[in-house]
């Protein structure tokens, strides 16, 4: 996979999309994906997330963004839980 990491904010090449990557996916096929959030609109609407091969993605910046989390245990393992400033 190539330097696209969590928290990055990116550019797809082809369409011109930017946000921040929120998930990433390793394929065996060599495929891999990474799901990107772009920011709130002018009118305070969150846009719909997208996929796109990462070898699409330019980064724009590489300062990752990170949410604050706490960690719990519970019957189902460890959980983190954004914390209630990031919900």
């Amino acid at each position: 996979m190539n330097e696209i990491r969590l928290g990055m904010t990116v550019k797809d090449i082809v369409t011109g999309l930017k946000g921040v990557v929120i998930g990433v996916t390793a394929w065996l096929t060599g495929c891999d994906q990474a799901i990107v959030q772009p920011p709130v609109n002018k009118d305070g609407e969150k846009p719909d997330t997208m996929w796109f091969d990462v070898n699409r993605l330019v980064i724009l910046k590489a300062k990752i963004i990170k949410i604050p989390t706490y960690t719990v245990k519970d019957n189902g393992g460890m959980q983190h839980i954004p914390t209630k400033e990031n919900r």
